[in-house]
């Protein structure tokens, strides 16, 4: 409402001011034309001094409503500082001439001297205030801008992924380099920790002493509330910008080095779609599309498939059937669409050491079931190198603490089933200590 006041003020010294404009010339090019000025009420250099009193009262006035203004600390920055001296010498100018009106004669030098000094003024102050005024119209119409989606990051870093944002689409727009409302930048750390004019935007760990945050929880009619226009800042990201605070204020954290309360963990799944789980590769990467013949003789040997996911091209491969045992061919088939398998279910199947070959010429598996097979502890040789792999379930199998040497060098391991089999519980723990990130069931 104050900047609305002051828009309409401004008006009026720049309204007496063409006037004046207006009768200085018609006075001139009746001096010039020698027309008898007996027909005028006054005398015009006195008709004009009272107009030039006018153009001075006015810009005293929105001086000083703008002066109010700036209090508010939002209208700050080159612009803003543009638009304040000039104000400021256009009224001393104003007086000036007024002066010179009381105590020169109308066409003294030093008169026309001021007066020509003030119409290219009046310009770049009425240019300045205009892109003052206009800004925060355009603030005010901005699409509500649409939250990171974290499901798509895998390492979710705190600042760059969660509050970054945050201060990109609510409140850098009057806080940056070239534009910094208040003194304040907020596009940069070093903007956020330091501020020459008080309390920074940012304290770390002191949520009183950060000026920027105590602006943003101000009730929305405070003169001062952040931001004054355009989206408002949501509970959530309140919440948010205050446990980053709290957290001493990190710029380089990782969201899963963090201890995450639990009101905030909600806040990231159910307004950020954060996924507690990372994303496994086959979610992120395109696999290379099988051609209808292959897909053909694959089926045709037995084999089920089924894509994991529209369009990826990645597929889950079980056998028909059980305890069926498979041919060379059968793995031969299987062997021309290696790279796009990654998930293997051979339950209940007798393996041969051909089949361990071929799958670990599988470079993108990711679970193997062979729960309830033939398989030994050197057959486990052939999936240590796989990068992927994941899960596996050796439910029932006949593996011994002699596993152990290939199961350590699973680096990728993450869940490993080994119920009923011969492992000791002493090869149990020495699997736990070498992965220690391992789930074991």
């Amino acid at each position: 409402m104050l900047s609305a006041l002051h828009r309409a003020i401004v008006h009026l010294p720049i309204g007496f001011l063409m006037m004046v404009l207006l009768l200085e010339l018609i006075f001139w090019w009746r001096n010039k034309n020698h027309r008898e000025q007996q027909t005028l009420v006054v005398n015009p250099h006195q008709w004009l001094g009272w107009m030039w009193i006018a153009v001075l009262g006015s810009s005293v006035v929105a001086l000083i409503s703008g002066t109010v203004l700036k209090n508010t600390g939002y209208y700050a920055g080159r612009t803003f500082t543009v638009h304040q001296w000039t104000a400021y010498i256009f009224t001393i100018l104003s007086s000036l001439i007024v002066f010179s009106h009381q105590y020169l004669t109308p066409a003294h030098r030093v008169s026309f001297f001021l007066k020509l000094m003030i119409f290219p003024l009046v310009v770049l102050v009425g240019h300045a205030g205009g892109e003052l005024s206009a800004r925060p119209e355009i603030i005010a119409i901005d699409p509500v801008p649409a939250l990171p989606n974290l499901s798509e990051i895998d390492t979710v870093q705190i600042y760059p992924h969660l509050i970054q944002p945050i201060f990109e689409t609510k409140c850098i727009h009057c806080h940056e380099k070239g534009n910094a409302r208040g003194g304040i930048t907020m596009d940069s750390p070093e903007g956020l920790l330091t501020d020459a004019l008080g309390d920074p935007v940012i304290y770390p760990g002191d949520l009183e002493r950060s000026l920027g945050y105590q602006r943003m929880i101000l009730s929305p009619w405070n003169e001062q509330h952040m931001p004054p226009s355009g989206p408002p800042l949501t509970y959530q990201e309140k919440r948010l910008i205050e446990w980053w605070i709290m957290e001493e204020a990190p710029f380089a954290a990782r969201l899963d080095d963090m201890k995450v309360p639990e009101d905030i963990l909600d806040i990231l799944q159910h307004t950020f779609n954060y996924r507690t789980q990372k994303r496994a590769f086959y979610e992120k990467v395109q696999a290379v599309p099988i051609d209808s013949n292959t897909l053909k003789a694959v089926t045709t040997a037995g084999w089920n498939l089924s894509p994991l996911a529209q369009l990826n091209h990645f597929l889950d491969v079980h056998r028909k059937g059980k305890l069926d045992s498979l041919s060379i061919k059968d793995w031969q088939a299987l062997a021309q669409i290696a790279e796009n398998i990654v998930w293997l279910d051979l339950s209940n199947q007798h393996l041969s050491a051909e089949a361990f070959n071929i799958m670990s010429m599988m470079p993108n598996l990711y679970r193997v079931q062979l729960q309830n097979t033939n398989t030994q502890d050197e057959d486990l040789a052939a999936l240590k190198n796989l990068p992927y792999l994941h899960t596996l379930n050796l439910f029932g199998t006949q593996i011994t603490d002699g596993s152990i040497p290939h199961l350590e060098k699973m680096k990728g391991l993450e869940m490993l089933f080994i119920s009923n089999t011969p492992l000791q519980r002493m090869g149990l723990d020495s699997i736990q200590t070498l992965l220690p990130r391992i789930t074991i069931n």
